[in-house]
């Protein structure tokens, strides 16, 4: 069994709750964002993001190969590491938006600074990067408890890093999600996550949401 099966099995396993928020999440974050066109899903894990959008191409990867038997027949799949991405997607493909939820934590700085450039080069211009993941200024405490965690990140230190890659920071929040939805007590419906998304307040959140523009 490979690492990546390994870590699908124990830590990152499915949950219909996961998929319930992020059907929710997705539209959202395309009507704030106007996240739109072509998208390319890094590290897609469940297709949660990449199944709820609508786009004129719709492309992922992920290191976990079974990845593909959950995605929508449409959307295009290459399994492989992100440190080898320029390889995993054609060369003649651009994007509007590209997409990365809970997978920079697990990466080496020198493959984040190696995705950030891949971004820069295959957005068209105006096009949207989007990350989601733990803050460790907010997260510190439980940060290492995944086993896969390799490398701490803060709203402000990632901030920086994008616009050193020439990106415009359009949006930043560092509590913008709780941390994780696996230990979580209260039930999970589309009200509750709405509520959520529309509230100023966001009580325990721990992962942040960056946004930037090429």
């Amino acid at each position: 069994m490979s690492s990546s099966e390994d870590y699908y099995k124990s830590r990152f396993v499915q949950m219909e709750s996961r998929k319930k928020v992020w059907q929710v999440l997705a539209g959202y974050l395309c009507r704030r964002f106007d996240l739109q066109g072509s998208f390319l899903d890094v590290g897609c894990g469940y297709g949660d993001f990449i199944n709820n959008v609508a786009g004129s191409q719709r492309f992922a990867i992920d290191l976990y190969p079974d990845s593909a038997r959950h995605l929508q027949k449409d959307i295009e799949f290459a399994a492989g590491d992100v440190a080898v991405i320029d390889t995993l997607v054609p060369e003649a493909l651009m994007f509007d938006c590209i997409f990365s939820s809970n997978l920079l934590e697990h990466l080496s700085r020198d493959t984040i600074n190696h995705l950030l450039e891949f971004a820069h080069r295959r957005l068209r211009p105006n096009g949207k990067l989007v990350f989601l993941l733990p803050n460790y200024k907010r997260a510190f405490k439980e940060y290492f408890d995944d086993y896969t965690h390799i490398t701490p990140l803060s709203d402000e230190g990632l901030k920086d890093w994008l616009i050193a890659k020439g990106f415009e920071i359009e949006f930043v929040h560092p509590g913008f999600m709780p941390y994780s939805m696996k230990n979580s007590r209260l039930p999970v419906t589309d009200f509750l996550v709405k509520l959520w998304l529309r509230s100023p307040w966001k009580p325990g959140g721990k992962q942040m949401l960056l946004v930037a523009r090429r």
